[in-house]
C-alpha cells in the first residue's frame, strides 16, 4: 500500500494523527564545559605508493606495539563551554576547519577520529555522557552532511522505517490502525519538509534513476525527524538546498523544539536574517577557540563593543563569521589597537567578558538543577523490541527485493542456463565405467558452482553497512537484526536458486536415477550453498574495507577448491596443508556426493586388460578392468571400491558430513552475527590533508587563507584584449530549449522551451528551487547531457566557430570530481597543458598555473593529495580546486558554474563570487547556478535566469539593489519586498508559495519583457552561428594525440604507483594464488596421478582470472566516471587516448605480475624437470611465461571488452564472470573433448582456455616419460598356460598382443602369478585424451590473437556505446 494512495490530502494526515498524539520524546538539554578536543598527526601521514606502502605498514605496526610513537599532537576545540537548555536552538557558526562539525560531533558521542580531554564535562539534563551515549544513544542524534539510503526504497518507506522503530507511543486495537497512524506521521514528515510528492518515488542513486540531490538531503533530514530524537545536532544540513528549503527546514525544526520540547544544536555555513532570528543562541568558533557563546541578539552588538564594524549588507551570521577572517573583518579605525586579531586573543577576550560570566551563571545553575541521576535512564536505547527490530528490517528487506525484481530474476535465468549449460555438456553418461572421471568432475564443478554463487555477499553487505551503522547511531534497530533480516529475505532466492540450477545438472548428465539419490544431492547442495553463504558473509562483516578483503576471499576460495578432494585426492596432499581439508566444507559436500552417486552401485567394465583379439568375448579370471577399484576377474566395479581407493571416501562419512556442513554453517553465522554487532567500517580520520612525501598533517583547525579578490588578480586570469573588445557581446544565446528524459513508457520534460542568452562581461544567475532543472539547462547548454532528447538551437559567437565548442567552455560542476591520487598543483596542470590554446608555451601554461593557485589561495594544500572525504581535501578546499581546474583551461568563450558556493561559509562564498565578479568584469561570459545568495552575494549578478518547474519564469536584469527584478513580480501580485529583506530570499518565496493563484509561468508567457526577449533572439539569429552548423571534429582538442597520450599516460602511470592497495592487493593475488598452488602440488612426480594433478594445477591456475577482474574493472569504472563527467566533456583528451592510457598502464603491471605468477608457480611444482629428458628445459620455460604474460593481458583485455559498453562495474564482474565460468566448463580439463556431445563441440574449439591450458599442458606436460605408482599399477592374474619361464617373460608374453594395440609397459610385480601394467608410459598418452597434440607455439599465437581481439573490441564497443550514442544524442 503506497502512502499517496493511504492518503491523498495533508488534511487526512492530520486527521489519522493531530499534533498531540506525536512520538512522545524526552525533555534532554546539556551544558558542557573544559572541551578540548585533537588528534595526532603521525609520521605515516602521508600519500602511500607502491614504493612506501611497506615502510609505512612496518611503522604503523611499530607504534602498536610501543615502538615509534612520535606523534604531533594537533588541537581541534580549545576550552568550549556553553549549555543549551531543552526546547531551544543553538546555531554553531564559524569557516570551515573552526571545528563546528568537531563540537556537534563531540556532544552526539561521534568522536571517532579524534580524541577529547578527559577533564571534559558533560551533563545532559542530568544524564551521564557514557550513559548518553550507551543507554541513551536514541535520545542523540549526529546527522552528517553525507547523505547515504537504500536506492531501492521510495521516500515513504525509507521514513517509515524510523518511525516504526521509534514509535512505541503507537496505540490501537488493531495492527491495520497502527500501521495507518505510522504512515500519516511518515507522510507528515514528508509534508513539513517539501516531500509529499515524491512519497511513492525511488531515492535512486547514480545508476537507479530517483530523487533530486536537494530532496536526498531533505530525506536525510526526514529520517532524524521520524526518529524522535530529544537532542539533535545538524552538521551543515542545508548544504544543497535552496534558500525557501533551508528556510523551511529550521522553521520545522523550530516548530518541533516549541511543541515536543526537543533541542538542536545546527551548523551553517550560510544562514540568512530570517534562518537567524528562529535561533535562541549562538556559538562563534575561530580556530577551535570560543569567541562567542549567548543569546542571537547579542551577538552582534558584542563584536561590535570589540571594534569590529559590520556592514548593512551583511546579516547578522555573515557578520559574526566574517569577524573570524582576517581578509573580510573591518575594524574601527580608532580602536585598532586594542581590538583582538588572532584567535587566542579573541578567546581570552571572551574568557574576560560579562557575557561569559553570564554563561558560566547559566551552566552552573543548569547543572544544579539537573544533578546526575541513574533514575529515569532507559536499560538500552531502544524502544522496540529484538522481535519487532527482526520484524521491521525484515519487511524493509523484502519491499527492497519487491523494488527491484530484475536482479534476481536475471541471475537466476543466468544461473538456471548455466546449469543447463553444464548438464547439457555431460548430457546422459553411460552407466559404466567411461563415466567415472565425467561423474567426479560434474559432481566437483556443481559443488563448486553451488558453493560461490554467494561470493557477491560480502559487496552486498558492504552497500548496506553504512546505511545500517547510521541506523545503529539513531538507535534503530540493532545491527544482528539486519544482519538475521538479511539471512531471511535471501533464503526464497537460495531456494529457488538451488532447485533450478540443480535440477538440470542431476537429471540432464544421467545421475543416479532413484528419488531419495536426487533429494540427497539437492539436500547437500543447498547446505553447501548456505554454508559458503555464512563464511562469505562473516567475511564481509568482519573485513574493514571491502578492498583488502578481496585477496584473503580469493586465496580463501582457491585453497576450498585444490583441498575439495577433486583436483588434490586426499591421499597426495601435503602435510603442511592437509588440515584445511578438514575444515573444508566443499571438501565435505563433494565427498558426500560422490557417495551419494557411487556408494551401493555397481558398474559394467568398458574396459579391460587384457581386451581385444587373442583374449576372448567374455570376461575371464586374467582379466582386470582399467579403473581405479576393479578386482581382477570381475566384469563390474563397485563404486564403493572406487571412491575409497582413488579417493579415501567411505560411505558411513555421508550423514558425519551433513552433521559438519551445519556446524561449520552455525559457526559461521555466529562469526557473522558477532561480526555485524561488534565490527565496523573503517572511519576517516577526520579533515587531514595528505602530501606527498612525509610532512605535517593538516587537520581541521587549519584555517585556510582567504581568497584574494583584487582586479589584478581577476586580469591575469583572463586576456586583457578580450577585456576591452567584446564587452556586452553575446557569446551564447539559446532559443525554445527543450529537454526530454524517458520515464518508464513516456517521456518526462525536464526543461520546457527555455530562452536566454549569455554576454560577455556579465554574470548571470540561474536560481530556481530544487529540481526546477537548474543543473540539467547548465548540462545541456555545456552539452554535457549524456541522456535524453534535446530540442531547440543554441548559437555561439561565430568568432568562435573555428574550434571545438566544448574546449572553449569551462564547466565546474557540483560534483567535486577529481582524481583522488594527484596533487592539487598536478590537477591544475594537467589542465593546463591540455586545455589551454596551442599559443601558449609550456613555461607559459605552468605559470598561469601558479597564478591560479595564488588567486584561489591554494598555496597552503596546493602539493597536497586530493583524496577521498575525510582523508585528503575538505569541502571549500575541492570547491576551489573544482574552479582552479577550469579557470587554469583559459576558458576563452563561457565559465559555467553549478553551485559554486555550495557547502562553503559566507566569507569564502562572498570571495568566490567576488573574482566571478572580477572575471566578468574583465571580459568573461559567466553562468553560475546559486541556492542561497545573501543580499551581497545577489547583488554582484547582473542577469537572472529563474526557473520553476522546468519552465522560465524570468529572464533579464536584475538592476540596482534587485529594483528590476522586484519591480517585474510586485506588479504581477507578489507580496512586497520589504526593505531590509534579502531579494534572492524573497524570490524564491513569492515564487514557491504565492499568494492567491498566481501562474508564474503564463504571467511570464505574456509579459512584455518576455517579448522584448523573444525579439533580440531573433536578432541575434542573424549574426550567431547554431552549434551544429560546424564541423565540430576540427580542432576539437587543444594539443595533439601523441601530447594527450604521453600526458594521460604519464598520470595514470603516477596514479596506479600511489594506489597501493590495489596494486599489493593484485601482487597478493598472484604470489598468493601461485604459492598455494605450488606448494599444494610441490614437485608433483611424474606418475599417472601426478601427471593428472600438473593438469590440475594448470586448471586452477586460470581461475585466477575470476578474481583479478574483480579488481580490475572496479579500477577502470572510476577513472572512467572521471573521464565521463568532467575530463571527456571538457575535451581533455580523447577517448582513444582513455582507453590507451589504461591499457598501457594496466599491461605494464600485469607484466610485472606475470613475473611473479611464473616463478612462484612453476618452480616450486617442479615443472622445470618436464625438460631434462628432452634438453629443451630453457625453450619450455620461455614458452610457460610467455603464455602466462598472455594469459594475464588476457585477463585485463576481457574485463576491458566486457565492461566497456556496461555503466555498472558489478553488473560487468557478473557478466565476465559468466563467460569465463562457461570457458573452463568447455576448455576440455573437466569435460574432456570426447564426451561433449556434438553440438558443444564448437565451444571446445573456440574457448581461449582451450588454447591456453592446450598450450601449457603442451610445454610442461609433452614428451615426459611416466610411472606408475604402486597404487596405480593394474594387476592382471597370469592364466596358467603363461606360467613357463620368469614371470616377467610370461607377463610379456601374456600382454605383448594388447600393448602392442594399446601402450603401456610392465612393472615390477610385487604378488606371485599376477601381471602388474602400467596404462601409459609417456604423457603424449594423457594430452591425446585431451586433444593435444603438441603446436605449442601455433597455440600461443592464437591466445594472443585473442588479447588482440579483446583490445580492438574494446574499442569498438566503448565507441558504439559511449561515442556513438552521446554524438547521436546531440
Amino acid at each position: 500500500m503506497s502512502c499517496s494512495k493511504s492518503f491523498a490530502t495533508a488534511d487526512e494526515c492530520e486527521a489519522a494523527v493531530p499534533h498531540d498524539e506525536e512520538i512522545p520524546v524526552r525533555s534532554i538539554g546539556v551544558s558542557f564545559r573544559s572541551v578540548n578536543a585533537f588528534a595526532f598527526a603521525t609520521p605515516t601521514d602521508y600519500q602511500r605508493t607502491f614504493g612506501n606502502f611497506p615502510l609505512a605498514l612496518a611503522k604503523q605496526a611499530a607504534t602498536y606495539v610501543g615502538y615509534g610513537r612520535d606523534k604531533r599532537r594537533v588541537n581541534i576545540l580549545r576550552n568550549c563551554e556553553g549549555v543549551v537548555k531543552s526546547g531551544e536552538m543553538l546555531l554553531v557558526l564559524g569557516r570551515p576547519g573552526a571545528g563546528c562539525s568537531t563540537l556537534l560531533r563531540t556532544i552526539a558521542g561521534e568522536t571517532k577520529g579524534f580524541q577529547v580531554e578527559d577533564n571534559a564535562a558533560f551533563n545532559y539534563q542530568g544524564i551521564k555522557a557514557s550513559h548518553m551515549h550507551s543507554r541513551a544513544r536514541g535520545e542523540c542524534s549526529y546527522q552528517a552532511e553525507l547523505d547515504v539510503h537504500f536506492p531501492t526504497l521510495t521516500t515513504c518507506e525509507t521514513v517509515m522505517v524510523p518511525v516504526q522503530a521509534r514509535s512505541t507511543g503507537v496505540s490501537g486495537p488493531r495492527r491495520v490502525v497502527r500501521k495507518k497512524i505510522e504512515m500519516a506521521r511518515a507522510m507528515r514528515i514528508l509534508k513539513d519538509l517539501g516531500l509529499s510528492h515524491t512519497a511513492d518515488t525511488k531515492v535512486g542513486n547514480e545508476e537507479i534513476p530517483g530523487i533530486s540531490g536537494g530532496e536526498r538531503k531533505r530525506l536525510s533530514i526526514a529520517e532524524v525527524l521520524a526518529s524522535s530524537t530529544a537532542l539533535q545536532c545538524w552538521d551543515n544540513s542545508t548544504r544543497g538546498l535552496d534558500s525557501a528549503n533551508s528556510l523551511q527546514f529550521i522553521r520545522t525544526i523550530r516548530d518541533r523544539s516549541n511543541r515536543l520540547g526537543t533541542t538542536a544544536l545546527v551548523s551553517l555555513y550560510q544562514a540568512s536574517d530570517d534562518i537567524y532570528k528562529m535561533f535562541d543562541k549562538v556559538c562563534v568558533l575561530c580556530e577551535g577557540h570560543l569567541v562567542y557563546f549567548g543569546p542571537t541578539w547579542m551577538a552582534r552588538e558584542y563584536f561590535e563593543r570589540l571594534g569590529f564594524v559590520s556592514s548593512e549588507a551583511d546579516t547578522d551570521a555573515e557578520f559574526l563569521t566574517s569577524v573570524t577572517n582576517p581578509a573580510r573583518r573591518r575594524i574601527q579605525s580608532e580602536n585598532g589597537n586594542i581590538v583582538p586579531r588572532t584567535p587566542a586573543e579573541m578567546a581570552a577576550r571572551w574568557r574576560c567578558s560579562l557575557e561569559r560570566a553570564e554563561l558560566l551563571r547559566d551552566i552552573a545553575l543548569f547543572e544544579e538543577m539537573h544533578p546526575f541521576t541513574s533514575t529515569g535512564i532507559p536499560s538500552e536505547p531502544y524502544r522496540v523490541s529484538m522481535v519487532r527490530q527482526a520484524k521491521l528490517c525484515i519487511t524493509r528487506g523484502f519491499i527492497r527485493l519487491k523494488n527491484d525484481l530484475a536482479p534476481p530474476i536475471s541471475n537466476l535465468v543466468g544461473n538456471c542456463i548455466l546449469g543447463v549449460v553444464l548438464g547439457t555438456v555431460f548430457l546422459n553418461l553411460p552407466d559404466d565405467t567411461s563415466s567415472f572421471f565425467a561423474r567426479s568432475a560434474l559432481l566437483f564443478f556443481a559443488t563448486l558452482l553451488n558453493a560461490f554463487v554467494s561470493g557477491f555477499e560480502p559487496g552486498m553487505i558492504w552497500d548496506s553497512r553504512p546505511i545500517v551503522e547510521k541506523h545503529y547511531r539513531y538507535a534503530l534497530y540493532r545491527p544482528i537484526s539486519d544482519a538475521i533480516a538479511s539471512m531471511i529475505c535471501d533464503l526464497p532466492n537460495k531456494i529457488v536458486f538451488s532447485i533450478t540450477f540443480n535440477a538440470p545438472i542431476y537429471f540432464l548428465p544421467n545421475l543416479r536415477r532413484t528419488g531419495s539419490a536426487f533429494c540427497t544431492f539437492w539436500l547437500f547442495s543447498f547446505t553447501c550453498l548456505l554454508a559458503m553463504s555464512m563464511i562469505f558473509r562473516a567475511i564481509g562483516s568482519w573485513c574493514t574495507t571491502l578492498a583488502g578483503s578481496m585477496a584473503p576471499a580469493a586465496l580463501f576460495m582457491l585453497l576450498l577448491m585444490i583441498y575439495s578432494g577433486f583436483p588434490l585426492p586426499v591421499p597426495y596432499m601435503r602435510p603442511w596443508l592437509r588440515w584445511f581439508n578438514y575444515v573444508n566444507p566443499v571438501g565435505y559436500t563433494f565427498e558426500s556426493l560422490m557417495i551419494n552417486e557411487f556408494s551401493g552401485r555397481e558398474f559394467p567394465c568398458q574396459q579391460f586388460i587384457p581386451q581385444g583379439p587373442g583374449y576372448g568375448d567374455n570376461v575371464s579370471a586374467s582379466q582386470t578392468c582399467n579403473v581405479v577399484g576393479a578386482m581382477p576377474g570381475q566384469g563390474v566395479v563397485r563404486g564403493d571400491d572406487h571412491i575409497r581407493m582413488s579417493y579415501g571416501y567411505s560411505p558411513d562419512h555421508l550423514w558425519r558430513n551433513f552433521g559438519i556442513l551445519i556446524g561449520i554453517m552455525a559457526f559461521a553465522c555466529v562469526l557473522h552475527l558477532l561480526g555485524a554487532t561488534y565490527a565496523t567500517v573503517k572511519r576517516s580520520r577526520g579533515e587531514v590533508l595528505l602530501f606527498k612525501e612525509r610532512g605535517a598533517a593538516i587537520t581541521e583547525s587549519v584555517q585556510e587563507k582567504p581568497l584574494r579578490t583584487d582586479s589584478g588578480i581577476a586580469e591575469t586570469l583572463t586576456d586583457k584584449p578580450k577585456s576591452v573588445s567584446n564587452h556586452g557581446e553575446v557569446a551564447l544565446c539559446w532559443d525554445k530549449v527543450t529537454f526530454d528524459v524517458k520515464a518508464g513508457k513516456a517521456y518526462k520534460r525536464l526543461l520546457n522551451e527555455i530562452d536566454g542568452w549569455i554576454e560577455h562581461g556579465t554574470l548571470t544567475a540561474l536560481m530556481g528551487e530544487s529540481g526546477a532543472g537548474k543543473t540539467t539547462l547548465l548540462n545541456v547548454l555545456a552539452g554535457r547531457e549524456s541522456v535524453g532528447i534535446v530540442r531547440g538551437d543554441m548559437l555561439i559567437d561565430p568568432s568562435f566557430a573555428s574550434e571545438g565548442y566544448a574546449r572553449k567552455i569551462g564547466y565546474a560542476q557540483q560534483q567535486d570530481i577529481h582524481l583522488p591520487t594527484a596533487t592539487v598543483r598536478e590537477a591544475l596542470q594537467f589542465s593546463a597543458l591540455l586545455r589551454q590554446p596551442k599559443s601558449y608555451s609550456k613555461e607559459e601554461r605552468l605559470a598561469y598555473v601558479e597564478e591560479v593557485i595564488v588567486s584561489l589561495q591554494m598555496e597552503a594544500f596546493a602539493d597536497a593529495i586530493v583524496g577521498v572525504a575525510g582523508e585528503g581535501l575538505n569541502v571549500e578546499q575541492r570547491k576551489r580546486l573544482t574552479i582552479g581546474v577550469e579557470l587554469a583551461a583559459r576558458p576563452e568563450l563561457l565559465l559555467f558554474l553549478d553551485e559554486p558556493t555550495s557547502g562553503l561559509d559566507s566569507d569564502t562564498a562572498w570571495a568566490i563570487c567576488s573574482l566571478l565578479r572580477r572575471l566578468a568584469d574583465q571580459g568573461q561570459a559567466i553562468l553560475c547556478t546559486i541556492h542561497q545568495p545573501s543580499e551581497s552575494l545577489f547583488s554582484m549578478f547582473d542577469r537572472l535566469l529563474l526557473l520553476r518547474q522546468g519552465r522560465c519564469i524570468y529572464f533579464g536584469d536584475i538592476g540596482p539593489k534587485a529594483d528590476a527584478m522586484i519591480r517585474y513580480f510586485e506588479e504581477r501580485g507578489a507580496d512586497p519586498c520589504e526593505e531590509r529583506q534579502n531579494p534572492a530570499e524573497w524570490l524564491l518565496d513569492v515564487t514557491n508559495h504565492p499568494t492567491g493563484l498566481i501562474d508564474w509561468t503564463a504571467e511570464w508567457q505574456k509579459s512584455a519583457e518576455n517579448q522584448q526577449v523573444r525579439d533580440k533572439i531573433e536578432t541575434l539569429r542573424e549574426k550567431l552561428l547554431k552549434t551544429e552548423e560546424y564541423e565540430m571534429s576540427k580542432l576539437q582538442f587543444a594539443t595533439s594525440f601523441p601530447t594527450q597520450l604521453r600526458l594521460t599516460t604519464s598520470r595514470l602511470f603516477t596514479h596506479f604507483w600511489r594506489t597501493p592497495t590495489y596494486l599489493y592487493s593484485k601482487a597478493a593475488l598472484c604470489l598468493g594464488s601461485a604459492l598455494v598452488i605450488g606448494i599444494s602440488f610441490w614437485l608433483s612426480p611424474n606418475t599417472l596421478q601426478g601427471v593428472q594433478n600438473e593438469i590440475f594445477a594448470v586448471f586452477l591456475l586460470m581461475t585466477i582470472f575470476t578474481n583479478l577482474d574483480q579488481q580490475i574493472i572496479p579500477q577502470f569504472t572510476a577513472y572512467r566516471s572521471i573521464y565521463q563527467i568532467r575530463e571527456g566533456p571538457s575535451k581533455m583528451y580523447s577517448w582513444v587516448v582513455f582507453l590507451l592510457a589504461n591499457f598501457i598502464v594496466e599491461i605494464a603491471w600485469q607484466t610485472v605480475m606475470s613475473v611473479i605468477l611464473f616463478a612462484c608457480w612453476y618452480y616450486p611444482i617442479g615443472m622445470q624437470r618436464n625438460g631434462n629428458p628432452t634438453h629443451d628445459v630453457s625453450e619450455r620455460s620461455g614458452i610457460v611465461f610467455l603464455f602466462i604474460w598472455s594469459f594475464m593481458q588476457f585477463t585485463l583485455s576481457l574485463s576491458y571488452l566486457v565492461v566497456a559498453g556496461m555503466a555498472s562495474g558489478p553488473t560487468a564482474v557478473n557478466i565476465a564472470q559468466l563467460l569465463y565460468s562457461l570457458s573452463l566448463i568447455f576448455c576440455g580439463v573437466l569435460a574432456k573433448p570426447s564426451v561433449l556431445p556434438r553440438f558443444w563441440k564448437f565451444m571446445y574449439r573456440v574457448t581461449p582456455l582451450t588454447y591456453y591450458i592446450g598450450g601449457l599442458l603442451s610445454a610442461t606436460l609433452g614428451e615426459v616419460p611416466v610411472r606408475c605408482s604402486l597404487s596405480e599399477v593394474v594387476h592382471i592374474p597370469l592364466p596358467s598356460e603363461y606360467t613357463a619361464g620368469s614371470l616377467l617373460e610370461s607377463c610379456q608374453s601374456y600382454l605383448a598382443v594388447f600393448m602392442s594395440n594399446n601402450g603401456g609397459a610392465l612393472a615390477e610385480s610385487t604378488s606371485p602369478g599376477m601381471c602388474s601394467y602400467c596404462l601409459v608410459t609417456n604423457t603424449t598418452a594423457v594430452l591425446d585424451t585431451l586433444e593435444i597434440h603438441g603446436g605449442r607455439w601455433w597455440r600461443l599465437g592464437v591466445s594472443l590473437g585473442y588479447v588482440v581481439f579483446n583490445i580492438a573490441g574494446t574499442f569498438v564497443i566503448y565507441w558504439a556505446v559511449w561515442v556513438r550514442a552521446r554524438s547521436k544524442r546531440g
